[in-house]
């Protein structure tokens, strides 16, 4: 007796219950293990510059009081600065950018 027209080959390609039973349990199984090992740990370095943050925005965006008296001293020609003081201030921030971008 003949059902259908396809051959032996393709009718049966099909997987035992058991089969699928096992893959299914393990997929559940290697899911529930990589859920279980999560843990998130911050070092003493990441909570120092989570609280500097958070007071660096409590602080004005601009020191109004710098400000003023920087001001006050440009009006009254008393405000100087040598070119080798400003160099100097460059090449402390450029020293400090490389400090940190090797960290």
């Amino acid at each position: 007796m003949k059902i259908g027209h396809l051959p032996p080959s393709k009718v049966d390609n099909t997987t035992p219950q058991s089969e699928t039973e096992k893959i299914s349990k393990t997929k559940v199984r290697d899911k529930q293990i990589k859920t279980e090992f999560v843990s998130v740990d911050f070092s003493d370095t990441s909570r120092i510059i989570k609280k500097a943050i958070e007071k660096s925005k409590e602080l004005p965006e601009i020191r109004k009081d710098k400000v003023d008296a920087i001001k006050a001293k440009l009006k009254n020609n008393s405000y100087s600065v040598t070119p080798e003081r400003i160099a100097e201030k460059m090449l402390e921030e450029i020293m400090e950018e490389i400090h940190y971008s090797r960290k």
